[in-house]
């Protein structure tokens, strides 16, 4: 009964899935080629929680395809991750040497 029952709720997701594939699939008239989104795309989320319309959720595919594949996105967006990471670092190291003094500082008053 329980197998029946999943079965059920599975053929309907992989239908509502695949429909929904299609419907968010557009073609680039750069890469001159039709764009399907992957199975674990945001937008196709979006669409099957029905937490945005078609129209919205074809918008957001359609952006994160252009600006990740046509635009030097990525490689900007790791040297930000890169100089945030390299402040993070300065920052413990700089505390850490803060601390380190402060020790000294005190050994050398004798307290």
């Amino acid at each position: 009964m329980i197998d029946l029952i999943w079965q059920k709720y599975l053929d309907k997701y992989t239908k509502n899935n695949c429909e929904a594939i299609n419907q968010l699939s557009f073609y680039c008239e750069i890469c001159n080629k039709t764009i399907i989104p992957s199975k674990n795309t945001k937008a196709l989320k979006y669409l099957l929680d029905q937490s945005f319309t078609l129209t919205q959720a074809k918008q957001i595919h359609t952006h994160a395809h252009y600006i990740h594949t046509h635009t030097n996105y990525e490689h900007l967006l790791l040297q930000y991750k890169t100089i945030l990471l390299r402040k993070g670092i300065e920052n413990k190291v700089a505390g850490k040497l803060a601390k380190m003094r402060a020790r000294e500082e005190f050994i050398e008053l004798g307290l």
